[in-house]
């Protein structure tokens, strides 16, 4: 089991990345803040390596819908939702930074959280076969998925 220290992920190598985004995975189901921390891996794929908080919190909902969760699960996944970002972070596997962002219907940009991974192929690699990837790209572009039955 992997420890996840405060090293700055410049430093971190990409096996080192590669293993926790691993570990990660395969606690996935040991409790919510692990099942958030995969799920926003899945969403910097699905984002293409980085997006505002609003969007990774948006493909995140997407997700948990593709998943069939009840609502209440939805919520106690949402109220880890910083939790997981923390074991991310901790990990090396992204970074978070506070920064301007524009909306046209504001006269001035608004400062929000922008998440980003320095290794998106590394992630994309490792969920290249990931069903919930799958499932969720087929919904948001309307195909329909057969049910075996």
């Amino acid at each position: 089991m992997l420890e996840y220290s405060s090293v700055h992920f410049s430093v971190m190598s990409v096996g080192d990345r590669e293993a926790a985004v691993k570990d990660i995975l395969g606690r996935e189901n040991s409790g919510p803040e692990f099942m958030v921390a995969a799920d926003i891996m899945r969403a910097m794929v699905i984002l293409y390596g980085a997006g505002w908080e609003s969007d990774v919190l948006d493909v995140l909902s997407g997700l948990w819908t593709v998943k069939n969760l009840p609502i209440d699960k939805m919520g106690e996944l949402h109220e880890k939702f910083q939790d997981g970002v923390k074991i991310l972070e901790k990990a090396g596997i992204i970074t978070v930074q506070t920064i301007p962002r524009a909306y046209l219907e504001e006269a001035k940009p608004v400062n929000e959280k922008f998440y980003k991974t320095s290794d998106l192929t590394m992630l994309m690699r490792l969920f290249a076969a990931d069903r919930y990837i799958d499932k969720y790209r087929f919904e948001m572009t309307g195909w329909v998925i057969p049910r075996r039955e």
